[in-house]
């Protein structure tokens, strides 16, 4: 690709999740002395090992340290939302995966709790992939019920997760200076 051809970049901010690491802290660093605006993230999976208290510890020191949003994951219910959103003292992250761990709330609802972000990670993808089923079932005449994924574990087989990790592990360079 030429110079000509590299898409701008002007407006865009960059988000770092895992920015108070020491990667994550370089990487932001290079894109700020480059004049990129930058965010950085941090996120603790301490709620399913360690309970709540110890997610909401961790997401409070992350944001001690500079995290200028902090993603706490897998709240297993509404009042665990809730109580995040009143207990972290920084901006939030939810992370709302359809038939995940964390139950779907309205954006409307997210932001009077105070989350400045809420991400669908599958949304798009899940209802490209339903209507290719829908489509695909038509055209055999068969009947869509039996092939509907029950949770994200088989949506990922449905479309085939398990073969693209072995051609990333296949294909992937084991050097990571090249990144």
């Amino acid at each position: 690709m030429t110079e000509r051809e590299t898409p701008s970049v002007d407006g865009l901010v960059i988000g770092i999740l895992g920015g108070t690491g020491d990667q994550g802290r370089g990487l932001a660093r290079r894109f700020a002395l480059a004049g990129h605006p930058v965010i950085i993230g941090s996120r603790t999976d301490a709620r399913a090992p360690l309970g709540l208290d110890a997610a909401i510890e961790r997401a409070n020191r992350y944001a001690r340290v500079g995290a200028d949003v902090i993603f706490v994951e897998a709240p297993q219910d509404a009042a665990e939302i809730e109580r995040i959103a009143r207990d972290v003292d920084a901006p939030l992250l939810i992370n709302l995966v359809l038939g995940g761990m964390t139950p779907l709330e309205s954006a409307a609802r997210l932001q009077q709790l105070g989350y400045a972000i809420a991400i669908h990670p599958g949304n798009l993808l899940t209802s490209a992939t339903f209507g290719m089923l829908q489509s695909l079932c038509e055209l055999n005449g068969t009947d869509i019920a039996p092939h509907l994924p029950a949770g994200p574990a088989d949506f990922f087989n449905l479309v085939g997760m398990a073969e693209w990790l072995q051609l990333d592990t296949k294909y992937a360079r084991k050097d990571p200076s090249w990144a």
